[in-house]
């Protein structure tokens, strides 16, 4: 009879795991927060750069936000923010599932580190096709 009960045990936790995995919308959009890097932000998390707290905590070699985000342009795959005024906006990143990370500007721009700069044909960002096309690719 203990036989069954180990046998059981591994079966109900794959049937539990399972049916957790399952749960969440089908749509590929998750829940949206901007707190960190490694959180689960959606195509619908606000886009809009962050400013940091003033020009003291502006890194020496930043550039203006204007000089990096022109549609067709590389993002430099060590892009950590730009300046927007005298304020330092910090990147706005969506985790992929492979690892990749995608870098939102301004709310009609985006790419991954390293890649080709594409600005949205439609505002606000979560609403573009092309770029909920690419966070469902980037989250499946």
């Amino acid at each position: 009879m203990s036989a069954n009960r180990c046998w059981s045990l591994p079966g109900l936790v794959l049937l539990v795991g399972c049916a957790l995995a399952a749960c969440g919308s089908d749509d590929g959009v998750v829940a949206a927060s901007d707190e960190s890097p490694s959180s689960a932000p959606s195509a619908e998390a606000s886009t809009t750069p962050g400013p940091d707290s003033g020009g003291s905590n502006v890194p020496t070699d930043a550039r203006a936000c204007a000089d990096v985000w022109e549609a067709g342009a590389k993002l430099p795959r060590t892009y950590a923010g730009c300046v927007e005024g005298e304020d330092y906006a910090k990147r706005d990143v969506l985790e992929c599932s492979s690892g990749q990370r995608i870098v939102r500007y301004g709310d009609e721009f985006w790419a991954a580190l390293g890649g080709t700069i594409k600005q949205a044909e439609t505002t606000p960002l979560r609403k573009d096709p092309a770029y909920i096309d690419f966070v469902v690719d980037c989250r499946a």
